[in-house]
């Protein structure tokens, strides 16, 4: 029996923040991570239109907030 692979990405999160031991390393997946999967993703490694919407949305209000 085959897993949706909606239910694949958890795991797929869990092992990348695993074996990424860089500082510097920015997991933006993590944003998602209270969401359902789908229609924030394609499939289970990449972002659709809702997904990227929601990133840039992230990364527009962090900039704004930024002091200069």
């Amino acid at each position: 029996m085959s897993v949706p692979w909606t239910e694949t990405i958890p795991g797929l999160n869990l092992a990348i923040r695993r074996n990424i031991k860089e500082h510097s390393f920015h997991f933006i997946a993590e944003m998602f991570k209270e969401e359902t999967y789908e229609g924030f993703y394609v499939d289970s490694a990449h972002y659709g239109d809702r997904g990227n919407r929601r990133i840039a949305q992230v990364i527009a209000d962090d900039v704004k907030n930024t002091e200069p």
